[in-house]
């Protein structure tokens, strides 16, 4: 399966190798015309040949890591411990700590709380 992907992306990367090929031949000839006329008449067929060169340019890189990703090696599974993993033992949970008794405040302590939550 991998075998037909590979071969598939090699041949979808000739088609559009040969595509770019052309059109930096289409590209040269139409700058040699310009030249020869002396005017830019042709600059817009130029600038639709750049647009289309870096399309292909981006599809050409995205499928060539698609290929090296599919051709290379697959990694080697990692060995087997020789004996199996040890089972975690649950450790019993401390009992529940005694609630402290709150220390006594000041007469004035809960006066000044008051005032201060009442603001």
């Amino acid at each position: 399966m991998r075998e037909q992907a590979a071969t598939g992306l090699a041949r979808r990367i000739r088609q559009i190798k040969a595509r770019m090929e052309a059109l930096e031949e289409h590209k040269a000839k139409l700058a040699a015309d310009a030249r020869g006329l002396g005017s830019d008449a042709t600059g817009y067929l130029a600038r639709g040949a750049d647009l289309e060169l870096g399309a292909l340019t981006t599809q050409l890189a995205i499928l060539r890591r698609q290929e090296a990703m599919l051709t290379e090696r697959p990694a080697a599974a990692p060995r087997p411990l020789p004996s199996p993993p040890p089972v975690p033992v649950a450790a019993p949970l401390p009992p529940p700590a005694a609630r402290s008794v709150p220390a006594r405040r000041p007469w004035w302590q809960w006066l000044a709380r008051r005032k201060n939550s009442t603001s």
